[in-house]
């Protein structure tokens, strides 16, 4: 939601043209869910007949102090105070701790993979050529293309 927001400004200065944070959170929501032909009036709102698939918030510093939930919400939260979560009607986690696995026994068998990705990863990383201009030049254009008075008022 904050990136759809912050993303909006990056091509206008006028802020009647922004996603505001209510904008971000429909999007997120009711918006998300009706994007999927299947799903509309079965998901995305707290409505009789539909799934329940929730997250409650316990509220930790980042939304202190409530002035503007949904602000808050999309510019300060960054899942930290997540205690609950419902999918289909179902606790998925509670406390903030999974309730469906392990989450010990989930980064020990991650682990080993993360790192494996990390040495490819790092092989790949090195092997680009300094010199390559691609990238670089890929860059330059678009903050050429960005540069144009297009929509800048």
């Amino acid at each position: 939601m904050r990136l759809a927001a912050f993303v909006s400004r990056v091509n206008t200065t006028r802020a009647g043209d922004w996603v505001t944070a209510a904008d971000a959170l429909r999007m997120a929501t009711i918006n998300g869910a009706n994007a999927i032909p299947a799903w509309r009036g079965k998901i995305g709102a707290i409505r009789t007949g539909y799934c329940a698939d929730l997250a409650i918030l316990k509220p930790r510093l980042a939304l202190y102090p409530f002035n503007d939930v949904i602000h808050q919400l999309v510019y300060c939260e960054r899942g930290q105070s997540v205690d609950t979560v419902l999918v289909n009607g179902e606790i998925v986690v509670r406390n903030g701790r999974l309730t469906r696995l392990d989450e010990n026994t989930l980064t020990t068998a991650v682990t080993p993979i993360s790192k494996k990705m990390f040495r490819i990863y790092s092989r790949i990383k090195n092997q680009r050529d300094a010199n390559d201009p691609t990238v670089e030049s890929l860059y330059r254009r678009a903050v050429r293309a960005n540069r144009r008075p297009t929509n800048l008022t």
